[in-house]
């Protein structure tokens, strides 16, 4: 009998000892080129942490993107979203689970208000390359490598990317802004002398991901194992649609022709600091 109880015993503090949670102190940026794209992506962070029966502190650092990285790398913050591409998996530890169900893979053209009857004639990715507008890109977009592969020519601008929109504005070389669904109607609430293009939506199979710094392996299980369980309970579709179901909706995506771009195997870009670079397919 004494044994039987000790056994019980045994398996309580065990069962209590496994459900007890770790306080986590996280460095995760907030970007100063995109302030308001950190609040999904931090908001999803904490649910699943707590959800899996932990608590945390965010040390919030405000970056550009591309300082962002670089503080990934040193280890001056400890984890970022990123889309998730091979050279990245191999710089940084990788948390496998997509965190927005693909709609970071999904692009709307900002385009001038001049110019919707131009791109009505697009009907799928040749149209799109006989008509030859160039996109306006920032350098370190995953974008550029994907016009790139689709034969579509484009320009990129190293730095702040938000000057794209003034030049753009002001008719410098390029034709269009290709944007996130979750972030365009932002934009064109901006920059009224612009429009979000009716008809298209371009597609590739990629999604975000969070990456931890290799400088901070010890959050690795536990952030990992608490994304699978949200992912696994609804919590990432539930705050998708919390942040984004009225863009989805305002966009008419259903109603929208789909073109798929082929996606490459994307590999690092080398910095450039000479603002404008052009690239004609």
């Amino acid at each position: 009998m004494r044994f039987v109880f000790a056994i019980l015993l045994f398996l309580c503090i065990f069962a209590s000892f496994k459900v007890e949670g770790k306080h986590l102190e996280l460095s995760i940026p907030v970007l100063s080129d995109a302030p308001q794209q950190h609040l999904f992506f931090h908001e999803l962070l904490r649910t699943a942490l707590e959800n899996d029966g932990h608590s945390v502190t965010f040390n919030e650092v405000t970056l550009a993107q591309f300082k962002a990285i670089q503080q990934l790398k040193s280890g001056g913050i400890a984890i970022f979203w990123m889309l998730d591409t091979k050279q990245r998996n191999d710089e940084f530890i990788c948390l496998e689970t997509g965190l927005t169900n693909g709609l970071i893979g999904k692009r709307v053209l900002l385009i001038r208000r001049s110019e919707q009857e131009l791109f009505k004639q697009i009907k799928n990715i040749k149209d799109l390359q006989q008509l030859d507008y160039i996109a306006g890109l920032g350098l370190n977009w995953f974008d550029v490598q994907i016009w790139e592969a689709n034969n579509l020519p484009y320009e990129t601008l190293s730095g702040n990317w938000e000057i794209l929109f003034e030049m753009f504005v002001n008719n410098y070389a390029f034709d269009y802004l290709p944007r996130g669904i979750n972030e365009i109607t932002d934009d064109a609430d901006k920059h009224p002398k612009l429009m979000i293009e009716q008809n298209l939506v371009f597609i590739y199979d990629l999604d975000m991901k969070f990456y931890l710094s290799r400088e901070h392996p010890e959050f690795q299980e536990i952030i990992h194992k608490a994304l699978i369980k949200a992912n696994k309970d609804g919590v990432i579709t539930s705050l998708v649609n919390k942040y984004w179901s009225k863009n989805i909706e305002k966009l008419n995506y259903d109603k929208r022709i789909k073109i798929k771009l082929d996606v490459p195997v994307i590999v690092p870009f080398k910095p450039d600091i000479n603002g404008i670079n052009h690239k004609a397919s």
